[in-house]
């Protein structure tokens, strides 16, 4: 049995649609997709704990959901022959608002938290929300340029959450909110820039999401030792 045949036994094959479309839920009857879903659930959850003042719970959650960001992709070119057409329009755009919320929203989220209201927050937040958006609005209609991104993608922000938390213990509390929102006003620069990256691909996958899954029961345990 060819390997085509096997996944389509493995995928039980939905009717045809109707002139009524296919019903909503259904949608997520589709592996990337649901993979989509489960980081759209992460994702809410992580801001509800960064909202809450907990940012380690939040990161170590915002962490898997940058895994599932890009499991969900490797997954969708590894099944674009048995999806269809319906599948896969969803699926990108259900992929682009979950990366709305977990490289634009939830950096915010986290530079108005550390903030706590201060003025200098200001400026990383709103150069992050204005050109984040703007960035991933870009991606939509144009793609990949010569096989990379153009101007850094907003899934790099997750990264720079974790990197920023990581380094909190050791920088004083007067300087880190400034240091934070300096980081990600420059970082939110790069995102419109010309500046090329290549994405990663599936054979680097396993290492990057080794190294976010290290990081994430990194900040659960400090979570449990600060509780």
């Amino acid at each position: 049995m060819k390997s085509a045949e096997r996944i389509s036994v493995a995928i039980p094959m939905l009717p045809p649609l109707n002139e009524e479309g296919m019903p909503m839920l259904r949608l997520l009857v589709d592996v990337p997709n649901a993979i989509t879903g489960l980081g759209l659930v992460l994702a809410s959850s992580s801001l509800f704990l960064t909202l809450w003042g907990k940012l380690e719970l939040g990161t170590a959650l915002i962490l898997w959901t940058w895994i599932a960001d890009h499991l969900d992709g490797i997954q969708a070119r590894r099944l674009a022959h048995v999806r269809s057409r319906e599948m896969a329009d969803f699926g990108k755009s259900f992929d682009g608002f979950v990366d709305i919320i977990h490289g634009v929203i939830f950096p915010a989220v986290f530079l108005s938290t550390v903030g706590a209201g201060r003025a200098s927050s200001f400026v990383g937040v709103f150069l992050l929300l204005v050109l984040g958006t703007y960035r991933l609005s870009y991606f939509a209609a144009v793609g990949l340029v010569g096989g990379k991104f153009r101007g850094l993608p907003v899934s790099y922000n997750v990264p720079a959450v974790a990197a920023l938390l990581i380094c909190r213990p050791y920088v004083p509390d007067l300087y880190f909110p400034p240091m934070a929102n300096a980081v990600f006003a420059l970082i939110a620069l790069l995102h419109i820039s010309p500046l090329t990256v290549p994405p990663i691909r599936e054979r680097a996958f396993p290492y990057v999401s080794l190294l976010a899954g290290l990081a994430s029961f990194w900040f659960l345990v400090r979570a449990m030792n600060i509780g």
